[in-house]
């Protein structure tokens, strides 16, 4: 797999300009690429085409598939940054739609949601029971009937469907 190549002053190439992997990367080269014209090129002479060096085992791309595939990939860029970008003033918008979403939601639950305002079962029972052992720390069982009064009223709260 060698390289055909034509003289540098037939393809208006300068024998200083760097070799990138096997590519020539010259300004007029550079120039054609981006659209604009700094010099004239002359036109190739008739013949085999200029074969860029590629690893051994891969099929040889002559110059006008590697522009090619230069082009594309400019092109590719491109719509990959227009893809960024979009995908960027989505997600910005997604989250002012979810702030302004959120804030509807609290908005109405304050608005129309209440609670059920009840007050707390056995609060007089539980009162009573802690009195009791306030008053005697020495015997707690004289509080046997504050407790079990308590009790009662615990388990007839839990009976209690809430309203």
């Amino acid at each position: 797999m060698g390289v055909t190549t034509s003289s540098p002053d037939q393809l208006g190439l300068d024998q200083d300009e760097p070799v990138v992997e096997g590519v020539r990367v010259t300004s007029g080269l550079l120039a054609q690429l981006s659209g604009s014209r700094r010099r004239a090129v002359p036109a190739r002479p008739s013949g085999p085409p200029i074969v860029v060096n590629e690893p051994p085992g891969e099929p040889s791309r002559t110059e006008e598939e590697v522009l090619a595939l230069m082009r594309r990939d400019r092109e590719l860029q491109q719509a990959l940054q227009r893809s960024r970008r979009a995908g960027d003033l989505l997600l910005k918008a997604e989250e002012d739609e979810v702030a302004a979403v959120n804030q509807l939601v609290s908005d109405l639950l304050q608005k129309e949601y209440r609670g059920p305002v009840r007050e707390a079962p056995c609060r007089r029972e539980h009162a009573k029971c802690l009195q009791c052992y306030q008053h005697n720390p020495a015997d707690p069982l004289k509080c046997a009937t504050a407790v079990q009064a308590y009790a009662q009223c615990a388990h007839a709260a839990q009976a209690t469907p809430v309203r």
